[in-house]
């Protein structure tokens, strides 16, 4: 993702404190600034920063060009609302062109917090809640099995939102790994070809070095030719995670995953799709309404 930072003189030391703090995350995105404004950031917290300094366009020009070029995903702009100096970059006429090109943008620090600490690779992520309080519906809008009705869902810096029906299926197929309380495994086949089943439908070859890892991983190197309904219901909950994650998604989405599982198993799957989210740095978000998964 590419972030584009500017601030006006009055809040360029904020800025400095805000990309120390952020620094980690930061750190993984590409980094535009306006020229003094990237100077301090990049002496103050070794971040490499693309500076636009002043020359026949001026280094918000600069942005402001890349941002109608689509070119910015991202715009933090720490504003003197009150009393801007005459040759500070223009609020409006940044903001008023991140409003057309659907750019998100943050004017204060709980907005750039908000938008900066949004789910990174790697993370484990749960939601609690009642039964109806929308928890799958979330998680169906994330996985783009519903559209929503407002707004855009953007996983691995691509916005799902706004593609046709083949294009999502593909995506959802190479990207987005999911794991259901049902487990959802194909009666007629085996261990192996249930796992590689999404691959071969993308038509793409299986990477067997890969797949072997998640397999020996999840403790199913003895079950590959086994059918479903000659496994326990753990087995059956580790054959759908090995399928989730074959395909090598961008992020993993787990609705109830234990919910049919006694405690001990429970304990068990969890603690191995942590392992793998970590170990292969893939989103993990897990909808449950036991609280002790939810503290894991």
């Amino acid at each position: 993702m590419t972030i584009a930072l500017i601030a006006h003189d009055s809040k360029k030391e904020l800025m400095v404190q805000f990309c120390t703090a952020y620094c980690r995350i930061l750190s993984q995105h590409k980094l535009v600034a306006t020229g003094t404004t990237g100077k301090l950031i990049a002496e103050a917290t070794g971040l490499q920063v693309q500076r636009f300094l002043a020359g026949v366009q001026g280094g918000d020009q600069q942005i402001a060009s890349r941002i109608a070029c689509n070119e910015i995903d991202l715009l933090i702009f720490f504003r003197d609302p009150l009393s801007p100096k005459p040759h500070e970059p223009s609020d409006h006429d940044l903001l008023r062109l991140c409003d057309v090109h659907n750019i998100p943008f943050a004017t204060n620090i709980a907005t750039a917090e908000a938008l900066i600490r949004g789910v990174e690779r790697g993370d484990f992520v749960t939601i609690v809640g009642k039964s109806g309080s929308g928890k799958s519906t979330l998680l169906h809008l994330i996985g783009g099995l519903d559209y929503p009705t407002s707004g855009e869902v953007w996983i691995d810096n691509e916005c799902i939102t706004n593609m046709n029906e083949e294009d999502l299926s593909a995506f959802r197929r190479r990207k987005i790994g999911f794991i259901f309380q049902a487990f959802n495994l194909v009666p007629s086949l085996n261990v192996w070809e249930n796992i590689i089943l999404p691959i071969g439908l993308d038509d793409r070859k299986p990477d067997m070095v890969y797949l072997k890892e998640i397999i020996e991983l999840l403790g199913l190197s003895e079950k590959l030719n086994n059918l479903p309904n000659t496994l326990s219901g753990g087995q059956q909950q580790r054959v759908a995670i090995a399928r989730a994650l074959a395909t090598k998604p961008a992020i993993v989405l787990a609705d109830e995953p234990t919910g049919n599982l006694d405690s001990k198993t429970s304990d068990e799957v969890m603690a191995l799709l942590k392992t793998s989210a970590m170990k292969y740095e893939q989103t993990l978000i897990v909808i449950t309404h036991n609280e002790d998964i939810a503290q894991m």
